[in-house]
């Protein structure tokens, strides 16, 4: 196989498990199927989930290369007798019997519009669209020489919108834009909408909110539980959380909410799809919920209470702090839910985390699924009796499909960054998916407190050789205790795509790796752009590694290791880990200087506006680096924050 997107097509058949949030990109309530005006999209990312996903599956990219050159940036893509598809399930190839399926339904009337910002070329040749076909054959489609709905020379065609009413379509098509050798075509946006009175059926109505429904409501500490939930006369918030209706919002004024006892959002308290209840900071200020009053049971830590505990499902949680509680700041046993710029900071175990409510579920099915853990901070959280179990994210013993981290941050907690960890006694949990995330400083708190328990991984992905599928996308690991990415003795297929691991193993020099990948001898984990390093070879284990690999650096026994072509790779034997290179030079990277001179504000410091991480220039690649451009599809080894 050909280093490129052929690969990255495989690897989404491969993650069919890896069920995540549903992002949106299809509409079924309204006449819009799809829009793209290609705003952040570069030739890196257009083809990956870094860009855009498939709505319900964030392991499968929106768009796949089909062939030919195509690139992106500047709001716009531009095909070089190229061609690509939209919103296909998967890259096999079509013909008149056989389709890989799609995203979109097509079976009502439908336009697809196309924004041409320019053209050039042989002038003769043609731009090309197609329906339910990967091909450059029109009659390789179950639509046989009708799936070619649109063709015209780009002499033809000028700047301006491309009108196309196509008569096929099922409820599962996608699309494929093409032009033909010697042309260039400029693309500033596609949408595909319904023409009028032909959208699907909307989904029922919601029903009908809690009698005295409140659609907002002001709450602020020490507010009265017969406040009137108004700006000028707050309700308490824990009288808030019963009165909300589906759709409706819960405004927190800034300061902090104390309690000295747990607060539940209880089960069957639920929003619903497209009406979420909603929990939000009001207008910029700080809100805290303060359980540091809690009692601490160190000879019973399991009866200890939690802070928050979310039984509910579709809550929306933004802005928000969780702050010193007994056990867990926030823990999660709900499904659809999002928390998004959020704190868990100095809890007595773990900061946030997904379980079973109830000890009596014993079945995957009734375990937390398909949430979102989105732009959010965990730190400093420590457990006072052995200083061994509190990580800052938690997904793990029992958990259900589809849970989602996206642009966390977890660092100087007393154990793991991030805990997956499984056991035989409730057996395996559902995939997660960890993207654009960062761990550091974990295995010992910001002041110092830690034990001879305290493990200090950045990702822990596993653990009782329990087999579990996960991926971990665009995320970064430096200065934790022990490993940066550990399998954790986890036989199932671990898939890391464009992660960083920097100067890991900082509590005892070469006795924990960047990557610890190969624990288990059954280990067939995938490895694309991963980029390992350490300012000084002393400092570093070996990284262990097995399973099938694409341009990938790594460090093995005071050397380096490039992998190229796709090659099945092992680090216990010498012919497959990959060819060595000299040690790189710190002049690959533009920084190695973490910007985290602040550690009790990195939520602030390390993100932008919106929540995004951004790190500046460290660990970003020089930009004469021979790192840069050489990954699969062109992209830079490592992840990237800038």
């Amino acid at each position: 196989m050909k280093k490129g997107i052929s690969f990255i097509t495989t690897l989404a058949l491969i993650l069919t498990l890896l069920l995540g949030i549903n992002t949106s990109y299809i509409t079924t309530a309204s006449s819009q199927i799809f829009n793209d005006n290609y705003s952040g999209a570069t030739s890196s990312n257009l083809f990956t989930t870094s860009y855009k996903t498939l709505p319900n599956d964030v392991s499968k990219p929106m768009y796949i290369r089909t062939g030919g050159s195509i690139s992106a940036g500047s709001n716009s893509v531009t095909l070089s007798g190229g061609r690509m598809t939209i919103g296909a399930l998967s890259g096999s190839s079509t013909s008149s019997s056989s389709t890989p399926g799609g995203v979109f339904d097509l079976s009502q009337d439908y336009r697809i519009i196309i924004n041409v910002a320019n053209t050039s070329g042989n002038s003769s040749k043609n731009f090309q669209v197609y329906v339910d076909n990967n091909t450059t054959s029109q009659g390789n489609s179950i639509h046989g020489g009708a799936s070619k709905v649109y063709e015209e020379s780009i002499g033809n065609i000028s700047s301006g919108n491309i009108v196309i009413e196509p008569n096929v379509g099922t409820s599962n098509s996608f699309i494929q834009v093409r032009t033909e050798s010697d042309v260039n075509v400029t693309i500033n946006e596609i949408t595909i909408e319904y023409l009028d009175d032909s959208a699907p059926p909307t989904d029922p109505p919601p029903v009908d909110p809690p009698t005295d429904p409140m659609d907002i409501i002001y709450v602020e500490p020490n507010a009265p539980s017969n406040g009137e939930g108004t700006l000028n006369n707050p309700m308490a918030f824990v009288e808030a959380l019963n009165h909300v209706a589906p759709g409706g919002v819960i405004y927190m004024r800034g300061g902090s909410y104390h309690y000295d006892h747990q607060v539940t959002i209880e089960y069957g308290n639920n929003g619903q799809e497209g009406a979420m209840k909603s929990i939000i900071a009001y207008n910029n200020e700080k809100p805290i919920l303060d359980f540091s009053s809690q009692p601490y049971n160190s000879s019973t830590p399991s009866v200890n209470p939690r802070g928050l505990q979310l039984d509910g499902n579709y809550w929306h949680i933004v802005d928000v702090e969780f702050y010193g509680s007994a056990d867990n700041g926030l823990f999660i046993s709900g499904n659809n839910n999002i928390i998004e710029r959020c704190i868990a900071n100095a809890n007595r175990d773990t900061g946030i985390q997904l379980g079973r409510r109830n000890s009596s579920l014993d079945h995957i099915n009734d375990w937390p699924s398909h949430n979102l853990i989105l732009n959010t901070t965990a730190f400093n959280n420590a457990d006072p009796d052995n200083y061994g179990d509190a990580d800052g994210f938690a997904a793990k013993l029992t958990i259900g499909e589809g849970n989602v981290f996206d642009g966390c941050i977890a660092y100087n907690n007393v154990d793991d960054g991030w805990d997956l960890f499984t056991k035989t006694d409730t057996g395996p949990i559902g995939s997660v998916i960890i993207r654009n995330s960062v761990a550091f400083n974990n295995g010992e708190t910001t002041d110092g407190r830690f034990s001879g328990n305290s493990s200090g991984n950045g990702f822990k992905l596993g653990g009782s050789n329990m087999a579990v599928d996960h991926l971990v996308e665009n995320s970064v690991a430096f200065n934790n205790k022990a490993h940066g990415f550990t399998d954790n003795s986890n036989p199932g297929q671990i898939t890391l795509i464009n992660c960083t691991s920097f100067n890991n193993s900082t509590d005892k020099p070469r006795s924990k790796s960047n990557f610890d990948l190969a624990r288990h001898s059954s280990s067939n984990n995938i490895f694309i752009n991963l980029l390992s390093y350490a300012e000084e070879d002393d400092t570093i284990a070996s990284d262990k590694f097995r399973g099938t690999g694409i341009s990938n650096v790594f460090f093995n026994s005071h050397r380096y290791y490039r992998i190229d072509e796709e090659m099945y790779i092992d680090s216990n034997s010498g012919v497959t880990r990959g060819t060595e290179i000299p040690k790189p030079d710190p002049s690959e990277f533009k920084s190695l200087t973490p910007p985290i001179s602040d550690l009790y504000n990195i939520h602030e410091t390390l993100r932008n506006s919106d929540g995004t991480i951004n790190m500046g220039d460290f660990l970003e690649l020089s930009n004469d680096s021979q790192f840069k451009g050489i990954g699969v599809d062109g992209q830079d080894l490592g992840a990237t924050f800038n």
